[in-house]
This record gives C-alpha cells, structure tokens and sequence, in this order.
C-alpha cells in the first residue's frame, strides 16, 4: 500500500508523492493498492479521500478507477502515445458506454520510485514470469481507467474472446477456429494446463445460435473467473452473454474481419496499420458487471486492453511462426499427429451435428 496525494486543476489531475502546501486547495489524500499486472502494465487500485481534503468531496475523475503504469521495456508505445491511439482511433469505433474510460494523468519520479520499491516487496505475491519487472521512471505520464470491479450486489466477470471468426489463413476444411486451435497445439506441447480445460471455451459460440454452446461458454467463463457456486446461474448468464454481450462482440467481429481480410502469413515486410488494429482488436478484454441473481438490469458491458500493436519484427515473427505451425501441424483441420477429437470448437460441433 502507497500514500500519496491527487492534484486536481484546470489542467487535468497530477498524482504526486508528497503534499506540496502551494496546492493544498485541490489536494486529495489517496491510497495506492497493487491490483494485478501484465506483460506490459502494472495496475493499482486508486482509493481517494476526498471528504478529508478541502475539496469535501472526490471528483469524478477518481471516482473507481485504476492507476495503469507502464513498465520498463524498450518495445512499448509511450503511455501519451497510447492515450492518442485510445482516444482517436479505439474511442470511435464503439459507443462510449462499452469502452473502459481512460484519463491521462501526470505521475512524478517520486511516486514512480515508490511504486517500484513495493513491487520489489511484493515478490512473493507476484507473477513468477513478471516478477523482475519494474515500472518506467522515465516517463511522467499513467492512465486512470474504469475500475469494473463487482459493487454491492453485482458480480464482475472478465474475458477475452480472442479470434471471433477463422483466421483468413486456415485451411478451408478446418475443423477448429483460431482460438481452439491454438489451445489444442499448446495443451499438446504441455503449454495449456490440463486444469484449465474447464475454463476452454469456443468464441464462436458467443455469437451463435446454438444455445447449448452458449451454455458451454457461460459455465466457462464462470470457471475462470472463480464464480463456480454460481454455475447454476450459468442459464441467465448464457442469457445474458446473448442478450447483451453478443452485440458487442458482433461489432468487434466486423472490425476484425474488415480490418484483415489477407491474414498475417501475406505480410512481406512490414504489416499493415489495419492488420496492427485488427491483432489488437484480437487481443481485448470483455467485461461484464452484472446482477448477481443474472436476472435484473443493469448490465455493463464494457471492452478493455486495447493498446495498440507495435510493428515489431519479433512480434510479426511470432505471428507468422504460430499461423504456420497450426496450418502445417494440421491443427486447424484436427489432423494433428496424435490426433484428439476436438469436442469444444463450434465447427467441430456443427460437422459431427451434420
């Protein structure tokens, strides 16, 4: 846990370490709380003070939401350049109620050191592939971003929906999307814990019409988000997930498919700003807040992790070895070599249906 103090001027909001007294107007105490992290960011839970300031009362601006920090890596967008791709090219594609808001803030050295000595002590509690990061302290800039968090008596779920149509690449007899591909080769080669199979889902089955996927899909989601005493809810869920989440989705399966029609493997040099957008657009988080009894509004739905691609070479490498493995392993087609009927993928299903 960090002390530190919120600014708020005309200007925006600058989160600083100390309370400095030329600002004591429209200052506000705050507590930062480790939350979770990834490859690229490390996330704090912000929890204001503001009817201990001369304020009286917390601003919108800091009302439940996150601090995200980028961490010290050469290959990541600059957090200004990430709020520019988020606000400009990200914000116009969906209704603003289904993206998480995103405030840009100032952050000084000093809180920045801070952070990176709690995440030292934190050690034990973090990631153990993560766990020698640290934060950048070159950089004054963070993102604040809507906490979707369960409040009272909602519960929060989150997902990611990956690849919502086949890769244009994938052979035209494939028997498995993208997704279920993927974790067929991995749970394979011992990269996909055998525990996790319960939490495998079809994104295809977000989407469609066939109910008994869509169940499938719900109590998955449930699994993995820990929310197992609520599988008997998984009907009004699966309910949900089409009522509600399903237009969503829709919309991100059309950016996908219009954004690359061609497929990572037609990249020569370097891919495309669409086919950046489209791998982003692959890769965000699905929100849900919702009633816990999963019967009564309202429900938010929300997209999430949606910074933009760098055009890296190792990245694109990474891209076009996977494609080719899946194609040439015959993991689209369920042709691997120790072959394992697959019994999750919707296009598996709709065949042995047919």
């Amino acid at each position: 846990m960090i002390t530190a103090v919120a600014i708020v001027k005309h200007d925006g909001i600058h989160l600083r370490k100390d309370f400095d007294p030329n600002h004591k107007d429209c200052t506000l105490p705050i507590i930062l709380e480790y939350l979770a992290e990834g490859a690229a960011n490390v996330v704090l839970r912000l929890v204001p003070f503001g009817a201990a300031s001369k304020l009286k009362v917390t601003p919108p601006g800091l009302q439940h939401k996150l601090l995200r920090i980028r961490k010290d890596k050469p290959f990541l967008a600059s957090v200004a350049a990430q709020y520019t791709h988020l606000t400009f090219t990200i914000a116009p594609l969906f209704p603003p109620e289904n993206l998480v808001q995103h405030i840009l803030v100032t952050i000084d050295v000093s809180l920045l050191t801070a952070i990176n000595d709690e995440l030292s002590t934190l050690r034990p509690d973090r990631p153990p592939r993560h766990v020698q990061d640290t934060i950048t302290t070159a950089e004054p800039n963070a993102l604040l971003v809507t906490d979707m968090s369960g409040l009272g008596t909602q519960i929060a779920l989150e997902f990611k929906p990956k690849w919502l149509l086949p890769s244009p690449n994938a052979p035209a007899a494939s028997k498995r999307c993208r997704t279920c591909a993927l974790r067929a080769m991995r749970l394979a080669e011992g990269k996909f814990p055998p525990e996790r199979a319960g939490s495998a889902f079809c994104p295809l089955a977000l989407m469609g019409k066939d109910d008994k996927a869509r169940l499938r899909a719900a109590e998955a989601i449930l699994v993995a988000n820990g929310c197992e005493w609520f599988l008997d809810g998984a009907g009004p869920f699966a309910a949900v997930l089409g009522r509600e989440v399903a237009p969503v989705l829709k919309r991100l399966e059309e950016l996908q498919r219009r954004l690359d029609t061609k497929g990572v493997m037609e990249v020569v040099e370097e891919p495309s700003v669409k086919l950046l957008l489209a791998m982003t657009l692959r890769d965000c988080a699905v929100f849900v807040r919702v009633q816990k009894s999963f019967l009564t509004d309202p429900v938010e739905v929300r997209l999430a992790d949606l910074d933009t691609k760098m055009p890296h070479p190792d990245k694109v490498g990474k891209w076009r070895g996977t494609e080719e493995r899946l194609i040439q392993g015959g993991w689209y087609e369920n042709t691997e070599e120790v072959r394992v009927q697959e019994q999750v993928c919707v296009l598996a299903c709709q065949e042995l249906a047919d």
